[in-house]
């Protein structure tokens, strides 16, 4: 007759299987239930998988007890043990891209603070910061001031708007404690126009604890306006984070001169006449709109391009433009005109030609397309190279009204 199956005559290797499949808590679990369980538990592969799936730390890494290994980065980390790996891992991202593209912006990236530090700062505001800033913070303590924004840049010929990430020192000295921007601290700041994005604190704010916003109309950082609307670039500052090292690892947008212009261009947003390439990228531009009167103002980065490869005798030089303007009601506007920004760029095979303008609607949403005619240099034929439909659509917001409302229900339910 069989012996009854037990966990003493269990072969290692089924039970260290199904440990495989065990979180931290679980193993630690395991460890106090009997000594056969325990011996299972301790097995350093259990804790090297988990060393490396929490705190991304690799195979190179030589260590001799895994276990105890995971216990010190718990004990300093163990706060963020579920915003830990993705907040590291979009920082990596982030200092790939710019080491490479951007050596300015990397070198003014800080050395994080210390746990103390970050609780001294909820203390100096009273209120407590979201873990997933936290984390980010114990890794980088934002950027010491360059004018070089690693949040990103855009500009067109009268506006510039390039976002520095603050210190946190800086971010909590400029706390706010009254009127519409009461309970936020703003994270990034332009140095010339002052236009910050502010992380809020408190639902008593009437908006979400966590979000990250633009205010508008008057968007200086010491607004004393009392009816303030908010634009939302993030629903909480992790996902605010981590979608923007996204952007950099898919290489989303384009470096010039150090600087990340943060514009956005669909992947199908592109099209070729006669070996000529266009492009558009586009981007809202929250501190130059309003919501009441609705007025939704965006940037667009067009780059026309030929192919090196054509033929010489292909070669022509830009004329007129021609736009189709459609609003989101379906209004229509039709814009003509001579060359574009004050140029009259000249196609040859290889070149390229790239510029800045701007547009506005009074819904949340538009498109353009259109073409460019162009004469051939030698025939001094007209053609037309078309330019792909490029989409604009503005943030989310809320109104001053709206936050106030929703102010008051959290109160009540207080």
């Amino acid at each position: 007759m069989a012996a009854p199956v037990n966990l003493n005559n269990i072969p290692d290797d089924p039970l260290n299987h199904i440990f495989s499949y065990l979180d931290y808590k679980d193993l630690v679990s395991c460890c106090r239930a009997c000594h056969r369980l325990h011996a299972v538990a301790e097995n350093n592969v259990h804790w090297k998988r988990l060393c490396q799936f929490y705190w991304l730390e690799t195979n190179s890494i030589s260590v001799s007890d895994w276990k105890q290994h995971f216990v010190a980065w718990y004990k300093d980390y163990g706060r963020y043990v579920n915003c830990y790996r993705k907040i590291k891992k979009a920082w990596t991202n982030i200092e790939n891209f710019i080491e490479k593209s951007c050596p300015k912006i990397y070198s003014s990236i800080q050395s994080g603070v210390s746990e103390e530090v970050l609780t001294e700062a909820e203390n100096r505001i009273h209120q407590n910061l979201p873990d997933a800033f936290r984390c980010s913070y114990r890794i980088h303590n934002g950027q010491s001031l360059i004018t070089h924004g690693l949040m990103g840049t855009v500009k067109i010929a009268s506006h510039v708007r390039t976002q520095e990430l603050l210190d946190l020192r800086t971010a909590t000295n400029n706390y706010q404690d009254h009127g519409d921007l009461k309970f936020m601290m703003p994270i990034t700041l332009c140095p010339f126009t002052h236009v910050a994005q502010l992380l809020v604190l408190s639902e008593d704010s009437g908006l979400g604890y966590g979000q990250v916003v633009y205010p508008t109309p008057d968007n200086m950082l010491l607004s004393n306006n009392s009816a303030m609307d908010f634009f939302i670039s993030g629903n909480s500052f992790e996902d605010w984070f981590i979608s923007y090292a996204q952007d950099l690892e898919r290489n989303t947008f384009s470096v010039v001169n150090g600087q990340i212009y943060r514009l956005y261009r669909e992947p199908s947003c592109i099209a070729v006449t006669s070996g000529i390439q266009v492009t558009v990228a586009t981007a809202f531009m929250p501190e130059l709109s309003t919501i009441n009167p609705p007025h939704f103002f965006f940037v667009y980065y067009i780059t026309m391009s030929m192919a090196e490869d054509e033929d010489p005798k292909e070669s022509c030089q830009l004329e007129t433009r021609h736009w189709i303007i459609t609003n989101e009601e379906g209004n229509e506007e039709r814009v003509d005109g001579p060359g574009v920004v004050g140029h009259y760029p000249i196609m040859r095979p290889g070149s390229s030609f790239s510029w800045t303008s701007s547009t506005s609607f009074g819904t949340t949403y538009g498109n353009m397309k259109g073409y460019f005619r162009m004469r051939n240099l030698k025939t001094g034929l007209n053609m037309e190279v078309e330019c792909p439909v490029f989409h604009m659509k503005c943030l989310p917001y809320i109104t001053c009204a709206q936050a106030h409302q929703q102010a008051t229900e959290v109160k009540k339910g207080k």
